[in-house]
């Protein structure tokens, strides 16, 4: 990749390759082959998070970020995802994709949370911040049971001193 480096179809070339081991890794997800599948996960991540790191401007950049995000997170790589949908929130704000970084911002805190990786209280704090802003900025996005859910649950949680 690095002799291409200037070439201005790079970033398409790796999107259509990445593509390919995504649909592939979900294929074998599927169908149960999970090693397969973490292996294609893997090739695909580490092709959308070359594209991100590309200079210039590549039309489905943010959405290689989003796709980055999502192969760790399927990985269980969460810090990695978090720091791709946390890139994505942050520098494609009017992206269409802003809401699943957000809802899955949340989601890789909870992750975190559970593996003892974010202290609890951090955790769930960041985590109502970010549904809270999810449900406000995107109200008719897929994920808003989804946050709307944790949010009840976890303020029911907080007034029966299990949090």
């Amino acid at each position: 990749i690095a002799d291409f480096a200037g070439h201005n179809r790079l970033a398409e070339v790796v999107y259509c390759i990445s593509d390919e081991f995504y649909n592939r890794a979900l294929d074998f997800r599927r169908k149960g082959s999970s090693e397969q599948a973490r292996e294609y996960f893997q090739i695909s991540a580490e092709g959308w998070e070359t594209i991100v790191n590309l200079p210039g401007n590549f039309r489905k950049t943010s959405q290689a970020c989003q796709l980055a995000g999502d192969c760790y997170r399927l990985l269980g790589q969460h810090e990695k995802a978090l720091a791709f949908y946390q890139h994505l929130v942050e520098t494609w704000p009017d992206s269409k994709l802003v809401w699943h970084g957000q809802y899955l911002i949340g989601c890789s805190y909870e992750r975190l949370k559970e593996g003892g990786v974010v202290d609890r209280e951090e955790a769930n704090t960041i985590i109502e911040t970010t549904y809270t802003q999810l449900l406000e900025n995107y109200p008719d996005c897929p994920a808003v049971k989804a946050a709307s859910n944790w949010l009840i649950n976890n303020t029911a949680a907080m007034e029966g001193g299990q949090i």
